[in-house]
């Protein structure tokens, strides 16, 4: 069996990115074959490259921004211009089903309704209003319109993102969840850097993350303050992510520090490649993110025997069960997360406990292949369900049409490519002149173009 799969960045830094690398590995070493489209150069493509796996670098972006200020022409420029490269590698693919890698990136979905080739999102995120990081374009109701129309199955990496797009969606075609911990987890990797949590005059706790507003750790400092303010003095928090990718919040974060002088409590250390032997310096991991959709660091700090506190919003919830496997408390109120790391401090034996209880329970959960029984179920079952490319149809569908006249525009820009290099020559004039003479009108037939 054939597979596409769409990635939404290239870098593998991510989590979202990691589950891609992982699933390809997992779909090929069952004997289907892949390929990997990536939006641009980077780290993916080179560990797709060395793994042997084939990939191909198509510059699209994401249909949802994360700012609100964007230039809607160019969005549809650069769109139009993606989507004809990406229907060109479908119909020389041909794959059997095409794999979205999270629902910002509906290009790959397109292209599978557009030559009747079964469809795939992984669902690593919620798209509506409570993602505060995420701009929906145009609207809301538009986006989920969208992915209902074109969207075959959707596998969900909690119940709580699941629960979130079926209030809107109509086609959720698989019902089970798969959940996405951070690889490469294997219970030898966990041995190996496991150090026994012992609690020491001081708790040390630690937040693994971006340093955004939607991760939220200034709840923490606010905590933090509570616990200065009541005499307790014995606790210090760092906080891992990388400080320049979102200057402002890093410098309110900085800002309430030193107002608040907790300069002896609390530290931004930064970004760290060593996640795993940091996270086994301390006693506590915070999450303190909103609506987390699934919550990795989360499983994160349980697999290696951590205290985990977490809000009770998203699918934090779903990975803790409180007082047992780790700790919830209220999002948005200060004074519950700092009573969670009051009573921590007040019974070390019992909160150590908590820990070692979430490790095995999380071991036993997640170190398994079991987490990818929806994901395999629904490619191979989506595969049963292939239309094949090139529906009669197509004759008469407007974006199969400009899909070809952009095909044909684009063969006659590589003709002439080779003489707009040497563009100080006569000839190389006259061919730049011309380019932009047929990229205006073209731009001004799209523009006058309505689908109907």
């Amino acid at each position: 069996m054939k597979i596409l799969a769409f990635s939404h960045t290239g870098l593998t830094t991510g989590g979202a990115e990691q589950c891609l690398i992982e699933y390809v590995d997992l779909l090929m070493s069952r004997g289907h074959e892949c390929k990997v489209i990536i939006p641009h150069e980077g780290d993916m493509q080179r560990l797709l490259t060395s793994k042997k796996i084939e990939n191909r670098v198509i510059g699209y972006g994401w249909a949802i921004r994360p700012h609100k200020k964007v230039d809607a022409h160019e969005i549809r420029a650069s769109t139009g211009a993606s989507l004809a490269q990406i229907f060109h590698e479908v119909e020389k693919t041909k794959p059997d089903v095409i794999l979205v890698n999270t629902a910002v990136i509906p290009w790959g979905l397109y292209a599978g309704r557009i030559f009747g080739i079964p469809t795939v999102m992984l669902a690593h995120e919620i798209i509506n209003e409570r993602d505060p990081s995420l701009h929906v374009l145009p609207s809301y109701k538009s986006y989920i319109k969208i992915l209902n129309e074109n969207v075959d199955t959707v596998v969900y990496n909690s119940d709580f993102v699941k629960g979130e797009y079926e209030k809107d969606l109509n086609m959720p075609k698989t019902p089970k969840k798969i959940l996405y911990p951070l690889p490469p987890l294997s219970a030898q990797l966990i041995n190996k850097l496991y150090k026994d949590n012992v609690i020491g005059d001081t708790l040390q706790m630690a937040i693994f993350g971006a340093l955004a507003p939607r991760k939220n750790q200034i709840e923490t400092l606010e905590a933090i303050k509570i616990l200065r303010d009541q005499g307790i003095k014995n606790i210090h928090v760092d906080f891992y992510g990388d400080a320049a990718a979102n200057l402002p919040y890093v410098n309110q974060m900085r800002s309430y520090i030193k107002e608040n002088s907790l300069g002896s409590l609390a530290d931004i250390k930064g970004f760290t490649t060593s996640v795993y032997e940091a996270m086994n310096q301390y006693n506590v991991v915070i999450s303190n993110s909103k609506y987390e959709p699934f919550g990795r660091t989360i499983i994160e700090g349980q697999l290696f025997g951590r205290i985990v506190i977490a809000n009770s919003t998203g699918g934090g919830a779903e990975l803790i069960k409180h007082g047992e496997s780790g700790f919830l408390y209220k999002l948005g109120d200060a004074g519950s997360l700092a009573k969670q790391i009051s009573w921590v401090i007040k019974h070390p034996g019992n909160a150590v406990t908590v820990g070692k209880t979430a490790k095995g329970d999380q071991k036993r959960k997640y170190l398994t292949n079991a987490r990818y029984d929806a994901l395999i179920e629904a490619v191979e079952n989506s595969s049963r369900n292939s239309k094949g490319i090139g529906c009669e149809e197509d004759y008469f569908n407007p974006i199969s049409a400009l899909y070809e006249y952009n095909h044909v525009l684009n063969e006659r820009y590589k003709k002439i490519a080779r003489v707009i290099n040497n563009r100080y020559t006569r000839a190389g004039r006259h061919a730049t002149r011309r380019v932009v003479q047929i990229a205006k009108r073209r731009v001004k037939e799209i523009l006058a173009y309505k689908l109907k």
